[in-house]
């Protein structure tokens, strides 16, 4: 996966939602519309041709997401994984999240600036 600025929109039970991540050599960390933020790590599967990831992401107090979870009144953490195809300039995936499925797409917008 190349080194760059992606647009994340992610669609759940409960609805959709976007974000921007950020990511280079291996690592990547995004933020939601609703203020999540996201970290973690991906690598390439060679044999798979498939980016396999993990990450968490921290809400904010009481936010919403997508699944129809919502973080407590002081925030919460929730890990995630999945696996993923080279966004060539897209790409579409599933995940758990919160033990519920979400639908994502990946597309790249640019290089990182700088």
């Amino acid at each position: 996966m190349r080194d760059g600025l992606y647009r994340l929109l992610y669609a759940g039970a409960a609805g959709a939602a976007l974000g921007v991540f950020a990511l280079r050599n291996g690592a990547f960390s995004g933020i939601g519309e609703k203020g999540a933020q996201y970290h973690g790590t991906y690598v390439l599967d060679v044999a798979r041709k498939l980016y396999t990831f993990h990450g968490a992401a921290t809400f904010l107090p009481n936010t919403p997401t997508v699944t129809g979870y919502a973080a407590g009144p002081d925030g919460s953490v929730v890990p995630f994984s999945g696996e993923c195809s080279a966004p060539e300039p897209r790409s579409r995936f599933s995940l758990a999240f919160a033990s519920r499925a979400v639908d994502v797409s990946i597309e790249y917008v640019c290089p990182i600036p700088g």
